[in-house]
């Protein structure tokens, strides 16, 4: 056999395979499936993406924000989530550390 002679019968073997292997459903149903999955895990990444970004950036803050009557005047009130600390807002100085009488904290 020439060499010319093997690559045409590697060829027809080829196609034929090529050609049993198309009429079968299954294999138009696997590329199908596949790129519905790729697609599916495509917008599962965007979803999760975007739920991250959300959670990072709107919901939940740090810190709970309340007020505390003191009189004639409603004093704004942080107070962490995590660690329980309350800082209290003055115009002045900016939030301080809330702190009762004999706290040491």
């Amino acid at each position: 056999m020439t060499e010319a002679s093997d690559y045409m019968s590697f060829r027809v073997l080829y196609q034929g395979l090529k050609r049993l292997l198309s009429a079968y459903p299954w294999t138009r149903y696997a590329q199908r499936s596949l790129s519905a999955m790729k697609r599916a895990i495509i917008l599962i990444l965007i979803v999760v993406g975007l739920m991250v970004v959300f959670g990072l950036t709107v919901w939940p803050t740090a810190y709970r924000y309340d007020t505390i009557d003191g009189g004639p005047v409603e004093v704004p009130v942080a107070t962490h989530r995590i660690s329980g600390k309350r800082y209290v807002f003055d115009s002045e100085y900016g939030w301080m550390p809330l702190q009762f009488q004999g706290q040491d904290d």
